[in-house]
């Protein structure tokens, strides 16, 4: 199974921040959108970082109440790992648990963000070895 796969079942749709959103406001939008993750991008649209409600967590804890005014700028991972349509879903879930995250962003053949998929995508289509995947991230 492809990524592209799993994308023509869930959608491509991606939310997107600017680096200076507060805090709060990014974690509303996750969770009005029951949304775990949301790309982080420039003034053109490209890929700078990733915001998840486990960086936001960690945020919490060494911050504070203080982070919820901060810009997601400054809790976001900025060493993004993307894949593309064709990658093979199995290698995009070893590339997850290698480094321990649940969302992978998907750039298209221009290099622009297509989508994103996460673990549970993963296990909505079947990935084989899911179950275990998740409880080691967990």
């Amino acid at each position: 199974m492809k990524i592209k796969d799993i994308l023509q079942n869930k959608g491509s749709d991606v939310v997107s921040m600017s680096r200076t959103t507060n805090v709060s406001t990014a974690a509303l939008v996750l969770s009005q959108q029951t949304i775990g993750a949301a790309v982080v991008v420039d003034t053109d649209g490209t890929l700078i970082g990733l915001l998840s409600e486990r960086d936001i967590s960690r945020g919490l804890g060494m911050h504070g109440d203080k982070v919820a005014g901060m810009c997601i700028g400054d809790l976001m991972t900025d060493d993004v790992i993307t894949c593309d349509l064709d990658w093979n879903a199995s290698a995009a879930l070893e590339v997850m648990l290698a480094h321990n995250f649940r969302h992978l962003p998907v750039l298209d053949n221009k290099g622009e963000i297509f989508g994103i998929v996460s673990m549970r995508d993963m296990a909505a289509m079947g990935v084989s070895d899911i179950g275990w995947a998740i409880r080691q991230v967990s």
